[in-house]
């Protein structure tokens, strides 16, 4: 009903969200489920979802305070946070809606830094790589954060390492096949560089790089990474070819 939708949608546009979550505890709760409907429903395809996903985005407010809530520090709000990643990978994924690009910005800044850093709680990480990793299937957002953030790669690869969960290696390894994908990274650099921890991972799997897609290790099915590594083979075939065997 429009009442019912008013006050789900009234939390997104108001001017005091910021300072009432910051104060009220109670209020946060509703806020974060109010948020979560929002997120399920600008990703209908029907009329509603449209919509109102332009609405939010044409909204200065409710971008702002999508915005302002990404840099909240508290462990309180990491659930809101995470909400507001995902409204705003939602809007800035769909073509007829022109997101600004300072809050495209914005919104990759927090992903990364939260995707990359050590003490970041699993839901939040998680849901900042899933995003991110949306996000860079995106040509143009792809290139532009290459662009940007000049080691952007050096730094994904390195959640590759062993020491990270497998569901951290699994998002690193989405994020890096997108941007190798739509990006003509140094031919040298890939070689040399991006290639040798890629295939370390793989000898520590005994197995190939699809492991970090599936979870599973198979020692015969071809790497899927878009890395131009200018090799060929199976996974076994170029572990032990990094690894020192064959």
């Amino acid at each position: 009903t429009p009442d019912l939708m008013a006050k789900i949608m009234s939390p997104i546009y108001s001017e005091t969200l910021i300072q009432d979550i910051s104060t009220m505890s109670a209020w946060q709760d509703l806020v974060n489920g109010g948020f979560r409907v929002v997120h399920r429903l600008i990703r209908a395809t029907e009329w509603t979802g449209r919509r109102l996903a332009h609405e939010i985005s044409c909204s200065e407010q409710a971008v702002s305070n999508l915005e302002r809530i990404l840099d909240q520090g508290s462990t309180a709000s990491q659930t809101l946070q995470i909400q507001a990643i995902e409204i705003l990978t939602e809007l800035a994924l769909d073509p007829p809606i022109n997101l600004a690009t300072e809050t495209k910005e914005k919104l990759i800044n927090k992903q990364l830094k939260v995707f990359l850093n050590e003490g970041t709680e699993e839901n939040l990480k998680v849901t900042a790589g899933k995003t991110l990793a949306l996000l860079s299937k995106t040509a143009t957002i792809s290139v532009c954060i290459m662009s940007k953030y000049n080691n952007i790669a050096d730094q994904v690869t390195e959640m590759l390492d062993a020491k990270n969960k497998i569901i951290y290696r699994t998002i690193a390894a989405e994020i890096l096949e997108n941007l190798c994908t739509h990006h003509a990274m140094d031919t040298e650099h890939v070689r040399d560089t991006l290639l040798p921890k890629v295939t370390v991972q793989i000898c520590l799997c005994n197995s190939n790089i699809y492991g970090f897609f599936s979870g599973e290790c198979s020692d015969d099915a071809a790497i899927p990474i878009g890395i131009p590594t200018g090799k060929t083979g199976t996974g076994r075939e170029l572990a032990e070819s990094a690894c020192g065997g064959g």
